[in-house]
């Protein structure tokens, strides 16, 4: 698929568990026809993160925005980041519904988040301080950050929205370009 901009990819977990045990090759014959994908949103179960990161799939050189939706609970900032290293000329995260189990190993950064990424959304975040440990990994590493978002579907109280962004806005930050929005 060499002209494929575009990709939107749900994984349902049981589906793709029995696929991988019958084909194994099925999801590097995946991977390889989305190598030239510019945009791609995965719906995915946390638990394969790291079995498509070890699977060294060839990298998305033209990946410019990756949307991660976290259908699970297990998600580790350290299969995010590994990856993220398949995605050297990312520009754009969106990382929705972030687990609570969710950390970054600060010695290791891929070279997207630290020379290229411009743009970071974090949607409907349920732990504050997972959240602040994302965000605090992102403002250190992130030398070209333009903007992070930050939104919660949940209605939170406004004093609560206030506190947080004080916090937010108190973190140091690589870039001194960028933004911080939290709604």
């Amino acid at each position: 698929m060499p002209s494929l901009v575009r990709a939107d990819i749900n994984f349902p977990l049981g589906y793709i568990v029995r696929e991988i045990n019958d084909h194994p090759h099925v999801l590097d014959e995946l991977f390889e026809g989305l190598v030239n994908v510019k945009s791609l949103r995965l719906r995915i179960y946390p638990e394969l993160l790291p079995f498509l990161s070890d699977r060294r799939f060839v990298a998305f050189q033209n990946l410019l925005h990756l949307e991660i939706h976290n259908r699970g609970m297990k998600l580790k900032g350290i299969e995010l980041l590994e990856f993220l290293e398949l995605s050297p000329n990312l520009q754009t995260l969106v990382t929705c519904k972030p687990s609570k189990q969710e950390s970054f190993p600060m010695e290791k950064v891929p070279s997207c988040v630290a020379y290229q990424l411009k743009e970071w959304k974090v949607l409907d975040y349920d732990d504050q301080r997972s959240l602040f440990k994302m965000v605090t990994y992102i403002l250190n590493n992130a030398t070209v950050l333009e903007k992070l978002t930050i939104c919660s579907y949940r209605l939170l109280k406004e004093e609560t929205k206030f506190r947080i962004t004080k916090k937010l806005l108190n973190l140091r930050r690589s870039s001194n370009k960028c933004r911080i929005v939290v709604f």
